[in-house]
């Protein structure tokens, strides 16, 4: 919806002005401006308006100089280190022909004030500054003033300020998601994110978290290992997906299905250490490409999954053990007698079979 800015204007606290920085000419090639406050440009409304409703960014949003000529430098004039002197080169007459000037120890004439300003806020010396910032002993030295403690606690106490302010966390939060989409920046963080990661002291870390929790958490452990058995047995075809979105089932409900088979005294903790998690019908047995294919989906069939002493998983092999006579069937063998069966048929098999080794189970103890 456009916005007509001519009917926000109110004459107690605006005025037509300059044009901004931005171009928008609301009358007469003139911006409307709040009316200026400290010697300074009033801000334009349009570029107020835009940025308080996350339409530009932080940095977007023109700062406006000091209107050099509606500066009554007189107001300004601070006389411990200012006072009038000879007439500037520019004649800048602020009183009865004299200029107001920077003190100095000898008796030569400081500085015009209002030349210093104008010097200042010109585009040359911006362009100098620019190019002093960019070099190497200036950044070195912005580095070592940015260490010592109290400029250290200068800027934790202006954090602490902004992370208090709901508005102003609010707008800095829109202003990073809108700042972190860009293209260039999100290429450039991903970048910056590879290198990090392959830094030698952040690898080692970073293997000594995942050792840890891969001890203490049973449920990251099945996580993590779920995971890298999909994606070997897809060969690098999980494409970074997540693997619950590839088969039908969630860790949650994974963990509940295997913690049925274990015993009134053990916990989940034992997955892993004292059980290992088995395919009834081997992964071998299947073929496929994509975790769209049919066979996958029988494969990771959640009825497809048992517990397994290690013993007992290292003596089944990649073989069938699950058919109804319970003999020990080849890849071959199920290829003939299973595979070519319809899938509703073998998954009630499956299922059968599975409350078959749960009672058998039970009738063992």
């Amino acid at each position: 919806m456009e916005i007509n800015y001519l009917d926000r204007f109110n004459p107690d606290t605006m005025v037509l002005g300059l044009l901004c920085i931005r171009g928008h000419n609301h009358k007469d090639g003139q911006s409307i401006r709040y009316k200026p406050k400290n010697n300074k440009l009033g801000a334009c409304i349009q570029c107020k308006y835009e940025y308080h409703h996350g339409i530009i960014s932080k940095f977007e949003y023109p700062k406006n100089p000091p209107n050099i000529l509606n500066i009554d430098y007189n107001k300004i004039m601070k006389p411990d280190i200012h006072v009038f002197g000879i007439l500037c080169e520019k004649n800048h007459d602020h009183r009865g022909g004299q200029s107001i000037r920077y003190k100095r120890k000898d008796s030569h004439a400081g500085s015009c004030l209002q030349c210093h300003m104008e010097r200042m806020h010109s585009e040359e010396h911006k362009a100098m500054m620019k190019e002093r910032d960019a070099r190497p002993d200036v950044k070195q030295k912005k580095l070592e003033h940015s260490r010592k403690p109290e400029s250290k606690k200068k800027d934790a106490e202006y954090k602490r300020k902004q992370r208090e302010d709901p508005i102003l966390r609010e707008k800095h939060r829109a202003w990073r998601k809108a700042y972190r989409a860009k293209p260039e920046v999100a290429e450039k963080r991903k970048k910056g994110s590879i290198e990090y990661s392959q830094r030698p002291e952040v690898k080692e870390r970073k293997r000594i978290f995942q050792n840890k929790k891969y001890t203490d958490d049973p449920a990251f452990r099945l996580n993590s290992y779920i995971s890298s058995i999909i994606g070997r047995s897809l060969r690098g075809g999980k494409k970074g997906q997540h693997w619950e979105d590839l088969v039908d089932f969630t860790l949650d409900t994974y963990l509940t299905h295997l913690s049925k088979q274990l015993k009134k005294d053990e916990t989940i903790d034992c997955i892993g250490k004292v059980y290992e998690v088995d395919h009834i019908i081997p992964k071998s047995f299947f073929i496929f490409k994509e975790h769209t294919d049919e066979q996958f989906k029988l494969c990771w069939d959640l009825e497809n999954l048992q517990l397994l002493s290690k013993f007992d998983n290292i003596k089944k092999l990649n073989r069938y053990a699950g058919s109804p006579q319970n003999i020990i069937m080849t890849k071959n063998q199920f290829k003939n007698e299973i595979l070519n069966r319809p899938i509703q048929e073998v998954c009630e098999e499956i299922w059968r079979n599975y409350y078959d080794m749960i009672l058998r189970k039970y009738d063992k103890k």
